[in-house]
């Protein structure tokens, strides 16, 4: 993944600001699936989905699973 570590901590923190918006982890996984494959892959939005709850908003790691 060669992604400029500005561009991911912008989209770590959205999918923060998204289950602070009431997002539930079914609401992300629809996000990374409509987005994987513009600019990056499926894969790499999920990697960086956990990363970014993990470190900036560890507070909605239980809304992950859901």
């Amino acid at each position: 993944m060669d992604i400029p570590g500005d561009d991911l901590v912008t989209m770590g923190r959205g999918f923060c600001s998204m289950y602070d918006g009431g997002a539930v982890g079914a609401d992300i996984n629809e996000y990374v699936l409509e987005e994987g494959g513009v600019g990056f892959t499926v894969e790499e939005l999920v990697a960086v989905h956990g990363a970014a709850v993990g470190a900036f908003c560890p507070r909605h790691i239980d809304k992950m699973g859901s």
